[in-house]
């Protein structure tokens, strides 16, 4: 019989009893006949494959080693007697010939390797030494039914020890038998069990068998900077790298929700270094880690404040891992929390001198950090640093003692900060520390005490930039000085964070990747790894109801190419360049871009590792498909791309779901307001009210909701002489907030689904107080868009609080409040209608987002510039004329940060000096930049809104109000950030408000006068506009408007002199621009009349950069293009999608334009022939046509080798089948030439050789 305990077997044989490969659930996918001598078994639960039988390894390896693709691929033979027993296809092996093993032991992992048609384990049984098989079934106890899924191992339940992962107290727990440890040296995996002595270069921690929980580790090994990514111990992984010893090894433990866990699970771990074993580390608090260190009688000493075991620099020669399982406890909600961000005292020091940091600050160094909380809160904080030479982290320092952490002269490298309440329970939720350091010129993620979830909850609801680390316990990196840190409390007594696990479904998408040439395509599914990757093909279902747009960066390029749709037979990328960057974007069929529903993850593998995911999607999406389907590795927040600028990438995984999650609006809700029943009392007396009152005084409030709802409201104040909040009251019951006879002066309310799921979405409650005689800004339980789309919508009067909790002022009377709740379906903010005496400029609007999350200044800019008739771009106005460095900088001087990526800004005189490099440098002596400085609002308007000119203007994100963010010294000057810091382009006014084209919105954002004047302020007052110094009628501007987009035209072709381009007249003219021996480039331009040609059927258009069809042309279609090696070729030939990107809109055409011979010369001359708009500073719309002539020259007195013409003619020859049948250019303007010649003149045609290759060459889409 087979009876279990934990993972160990113990095997007395009875026929009837079931014994196989697996541990947990599998499933049979083809039975045992007569022509399939055993069964195949597909694991459910693990892919780990165990002994069936206690015997001896005869076979650890590949059927056939010099074919992989034959039999059983790699496999393992265990000889028990007379009778082998085979476990086929694996993708692992972890045993070797000759090695004894026992049931039960994980010999190696299921796989498809060998004749496969997918992963499974081939497990049958021969009599040994030959090919006769045996009844595996009979053998087994396996019933041989195809389909069938069966249970032969332990499976996920509550923790022996009682109290599952919740509730109880430590008692010591149970050792757990749920994982398997193994550690790698010298190429070679060893599986040990708890201790093992020996040099270590990576460990494996792989679970056997289904529990609620997981763990996580990582290691830092020698020569590396910082640890390498977390692995879980659900994945087929390991962490470290062959060949680098293991220095650090850090372990922590999550439920399968994704909660990490610090009791219940207790992972006890330590490391032999030097000799010696260092102390425990756990993932647990220390009282759990005592608790078990007693009961289970542990040798050696606690370490309760380190988060990982090691010394930096030292190698590990011995590891101690053990994993208990015990009753669990968590702390409950403290009382007295105010639902907002608190200010505790945080001072710095430098060279033994404090000073006051605020929530933020910047220097060359920081030797010493001093936090102190108000001794009135229910909480403390505990921090520690770890400074310049020093081995490890200085003793906690309680934020309630007048004391520091740090030393003088030795700059901090780490900060780790926890919180905990009065009574020593470690708190991960209520109060969320959020804590960051600057390290290399750049913010480094968030770290924090709190879980995942309140960690993402506080960034959304505090608009934190950056991203976040969930899985640190501490802030910088090992061995590097921290010149920057900021540090924020937060206090939160709602019962959850508000985001809800992924509900959908993954679904697969057609991919397929391309190296090197256009007929190297292979398809792959979710993950492909090669040497490079040069173009990526993504298709979707027409019928999914989404589709998906994609482009991709690639070597040598100075930019993305342009975007490619999933329903097209596309491909981004070009053949030869490897990509560096991919960006992929989901959108409804009727083109509303998705930010939740269809959640994209993909990530790139750069350098040997694994980058973060990114996503299209929002974070509270990422956060729950990530936990739903245990992806591995980390993500990143904030990226619009996946990969590394300048650096290959060698792999990518893509991975599509559909679904929903518990941040999705109720659906149904019909958009409109929705009025509760409400009622105020003051001194026992109860008075309804609709919407608003101000009766001078309120001691109770009462909201009632109706149960046929599918949400409720919850509420509580905070009452004059009292020392935190009364108790939550829901709308559902007959009760109320408050206590008759003292005044309310807070308000609290959140909303919730009837599930009870906190809603931050749909379900919008505005509420706001009237204090003081006047009312307080808005605040609410929802995010901040839906607050901002509700105030658009129904023209809520007053400011917006975007990160409170409450309404009110603390230690003051409310005599008024007012209450709305909307019932919302979406954010969309209908377009205003402006209002009395108005003005709008029609000017071009340019989105920040994704591309240039911090780069709103040379997006405002740039806007203004095509305005004025200067057609660049974004990305060619901060690649060459925006002055940038890092982040410790003077914003009047320079950019600090990157546009495309993280980043502060710069002020106005940045901005002005780029536009006089840009205007030097494009000609445009007409143009100049003027700042303006103290120049009130209403000033702007009437001298340049009101004659068509907009205003570029700094103010702060939706006018929000301002304030000092982060300090830092710079030159010996002391740098004061404004935050949140927003550069807009004013192009309008009406009564009530200011009109702007918002780069971080929309065009024509309406923003109330009052708030933009004081964010106007705020900001220092500043503005910059274009003037042109003639009219806009001008011959001289309109020429230097052309010549600008001419001259990017001409920058696409690489031969061509720029320079050479005519100063005085660049329209209805002739110029040349090369002229050498082997190559002509004449240049025809011509304005207002079409010089197309009307005889081709060839033509392109050019849509924001990207080439498509005519589809009125019959016989027609693009061709991806052909792959060739002709010297010629490279040396002349131009890409139609280069040009593309420069034309941006338009058409384009390639003709062959004949051939001349001048004595032994040959001129073959091929015409690119482009049409585009152009948009003047006068509003009109001119049409430009454009011929770049090349004539190409081959002095035939010059005999061709052998070689050369035998390439030639081939090249020719592969070139007329290939386009004879599917042109992708006017065949009828090239056939009369070759039929001119005929086929039979090979000498000719070889004389032709290179034009005719280039010409053909031309029509390439690589």
């Amino acid at each position: 019989m087979t009876s279990k305990v934990g993972i160990l077997y113990y095997y007395e044989k009875e026929k009837e009893e079931m014994n196989s490969p697996y541990m947990g659930r599998f499933q049979i996918t083809q039975a045992f006949t007569s022509e399939h001598d055993g069964l195949d078994l597909v694991g459910l639960d693990s892919k780990q494959i165990h002994s069936t039988v206690n015997g001896t390894v005869i076979h650890a390896g590949w059927e056939n080693p010099s074919n992989h693709s034959q039999g059983f691929g790699l496999y393992v033979c265990i000889r028990v007697g007379n009778q082998d027993y085979y476990y086929g296809h694996m993708s692992q092996i972890y045993v070797s010939v000759g090695q004894t093993v026992k049931i039960t032991d994980i010999i190696g992992l299921e796989g498809s390797t060998g004749y496969s048609t997918g992963s499974h384990c081939h497990y049958c049984c021969r009599v040994a030494g030959t090919m006769t098989p045996l009844d595996i079934n009979a053998i087994s106890g396996i019933p041989n039914v195809v389909g069938g899924v069966y249970d032969d191992g332990a499976s996920g339940g509550t923790i022996p020890g009682g109290g599952g992962i919740s509730g109880g107290t430590p008692n010591g727990g149970i050792l757990s038998d749920a994982f398997q440890l193994s550690y790698l040296n010298g190429g070679s995996w060893t599986i040990f069990t708890n201790q093992a002595m020996s040099n270590m270069d990576g460990i494996k921690i792989q679970a056997t068998r289904v529990r609620p929980y997981y763990l996580t580790y990582r290691t830092r090994n020698k020569g590396q900077g910082d640890f390498y990514p977390y692995v879980t111990s659900s994945q087929d992984d390991y962490a470290g790298s062959n060949g680098k010893p293991m220095q650090l090894l850090q372990i922590q433990a999550f439920d399968n929700n994704g909660t990490k866990l610090t009791t219940g699970v207790v992972v006890m771990y330590r490391v032999h270094v030097g000799g010696r074993w260092l102390p425990w580390v756990s993932n647990a608090d220390p009282e759990w880690m005592q608790s078990v260190f007693d009961k289970h009688h542990l040798d050696g000493s606690l370490d309760t404040t380190s988060a990982d075991a090691g010394l930096p620099g030292q190698n590990i020669d011995g590891v101690d891992i053990r994993v208990y399982e015990c009753n669990s406890q968590t702390g409950g909600s403290l009382g007295g929390l105010i639902d907002g961000e608190v200010a505790p005292g945080i001072g710095y020091m430098i060279d033994g001198g404090w000073e006051d940091m605020g929530t933020g600050v910047l220097a060359d160094h920081i030797d010493g950090l001093k936090i102190t909380t108000n001794p009135s809160k229910p909480y403390y904080l505990s921090y520690q640093t770890w400074n310049q030479g020093q081995s490890g982290f200085y003793p906690a320092v309680s934020s309630l003692e007048n004391d520091y952490a740090g030393s003088a002269g030795k700059p901090i490298q780490l900060v780790s900060i926890r919180a905990f309440s009065k009574d020593g329970t470690k708190l991960t939720s209520g109060v969320i520390v959020m804590y960051r350091a600057f390290v290399g010129g750049r913010w480094l993620p968030w770290v924090s005490n709190a879980d995942p979830q309140w960690m993402q909850n506080v960034k959304n609801k505090f608009s934190l930039d950056g991203t976040l680390d969930t899985t640190g316990y501490y802030a910088g990196l090992d061995g590097q000085n921290i010149s920057g840190l900021e540090i924020h409390v937060f206090e939160d007594s709602s019962s959850n964070p508000g985001s809800g696990d992924f509900s959908g479904s993954e679904i697969r998408l057609a991919t397929s990747y391309m190296f090197d040439n256009l007929s190297n395509w292979n398809t792959f599914d979710k993950t492909v790894t090669a040497d490079h990757i040069d173009g990526v093909k993504i298709q979707t279902d027409s019928t999914h109801g989404f589709y998906l747009t994609y482009q991709t960066w690639n070597q040598g390029q100075g930019g993305f190419y342009p975007e490619v749709t999933s329903l097209q037979n596309d491909y981004a990328g070009s053949a030869g360049k490897p990509i560096q960057l991919l960006s992929i974007r989901a959108y409804k069929s009727d083109g509303t871009k998705l930010t939740s529903g269809v959640v994209i993850m993909y990530r790139a593998l750069v350098n040997g590792r694994w980058l973060p995911w990114v996503s299209n999607a929002d974070p509270q999406w990422m956060d729950s498909v990530k936990s739903q389907y245990n992806l591995d590795g980390t993500l990143d927040y904030t990226s619009y791309y996946a990969g590394i600028d300048g650096q290959n990438i060698s792999g990518l995984e893509i991975r599509a779901f559909v679904g929903t999650t518990n941040d999705t609006p109720i659906e149904g809700l019909v958009g409109q307001e929705a009025p509760p029943t409400l009622s105020y009392m003051v001194d026992n007396n109860w008075t309804n009210f609709d919407k608003s009152v101000i009766p001078g005084r309120l001691d109770g409030l009462k909201i009632q909701t109706d149960a046929s709802k599918p949400y409720y409201i919850t509420y509580q104040t905070w009452n004059q002489g009292r020392d935190n909040y009364y108790p939550f009251v829901t709308s559902r019951e007959n009760d109320y907030a408050g206590s008759a006879g003292k005044p309310i002066q807070r308000l609290g309310l959140y909303v919730y689904r009837n599930d009870g799921t906190k809603l931050v979405t749909g379900v919008v409650v505005m509420y706001r107080a009237y204090v003081e005689g006047r009312w307080l800004p808005w605040v609410s339980n929802a995010n901040p868009e839906w607050m901002r789309s509700v105030q658009a919508k129904y023209n809520l009067d007053g400011l917006l609080d975007e990160k409170a909790y409450y309404a009110g002022i603390d230690g003051k009377n409310i005599s008024g409040i007012e209450v709305r709740i909307f019932e919302e379906n979406n954010t969309d903010i209908p377009t205003p209608e402006p209002s009395g005496k108005s003005k709008i400029i029609d000017a071009p609007f340019i989105s920040q987002k994704p591309s240039y999350p911090t780069g709103c200044e040379s997006v405002a800019t740039v806007m203004a510039l095509q305005y004025a008739g200067v057609n660049i771009s974004v990305d060619k106005f901060i690649d060459n004329y925006l002055y940038k460095t890092g982040m410790i900088f003077d914003p009047n001087e320079s950019f600090g940060g990157n546009p495309r990526g993280s980043g502060y800004g710069c002020y106005s005189p940045v901005i002005k000096n780029a536009l006089d490099k840009c205007f030097v440098a494009e000609g445009l002596s007409t143009y100049s930049a003027t700042e303006l400085k103290n120049v009130s609002l209403q000033q702007l308007c009437t001298d340049y809104i009101d004659k068509d000119i907009p205003v570029i203007m700094w103010a702060t994100i939706d006018m929000r109000p301002w304030y000092n963010g982060d300090h830092w010294y710079y030159n010996g000057k002391k740098i004061q950030w404004i935050a949140p810091e927003h550069c807009l382009l004013l192009v309008g006014y009406d009564d009530q408000n200011y009109i702007f084209n918002d780069p971080w919105r929309n065009k024509q954002t309406y923003y109330r006068k009052s708030a933009v004047e004081a964010a106007y302020a705020g900001l220092f007052k500043q503005a910059i506009v274009i003037n042109i110094k003639k009219s806009v009628d001008d011959p001289a501007v309109l020429n230097e408007v052309y010549k600008l987009k001419i001259r990017e035209v001409l920058s696409a072709f690489p031969a061509a002199k720029l320079d050479q381009i005519p100063v005085e007249q660049v329209v209805d003219c002739t110029f040349n621009v090369l002229s050498s021996p082997s190559l002509d480039i004449d240049v025809t331009t011509s304005v207002g009349v079409s010089r197309f040609p009307s005889n081709t059927t060839a033509v392109y258009n050019i849509k924001d950069g990207k080439l498509s069809v005519d589809s009125s042309l019959t016989n027609v279609f693009l061709k991806p293009g052909v792959s060739m090696s002709v010297f010629d070729l490279m040396k002349n030939g131009v890409s139609l999608r280069d040009i593309a990107l420069k034309v941006s809109d338009g058409k384009i055409t390639v003709i062959f334009a004949g051939v001349d011979v001048e004595g032994t010369i040959l001129k073959s001359k091929i015409s690119y022939m482009i049409e585009t708009e152009v948009k003047l500073p006068n509003n009109k719309i001119s049409k430009l046509t454009i011929e770049v002539l090349y004539t190409v020259k081959k002095d035939n007195s010059i005999p061709p080798s052998s070689a050369e013409e035998e390439e030639y003619n081939k090249a020719v020859n592969d070139m007329g089948d290939i386009y004879a049948n599917s042109p992708s250019f006017d065949w009828s303007a090239v056939g009369s030439f070759f039929s001119a010649i005929g086929t039979g003149t090979v000498a000719f045609f070889s004389a032709l050789g290179t034009a005719c290759t280039q010409f053909f060459a031309f029509m390439m889409f690589a």
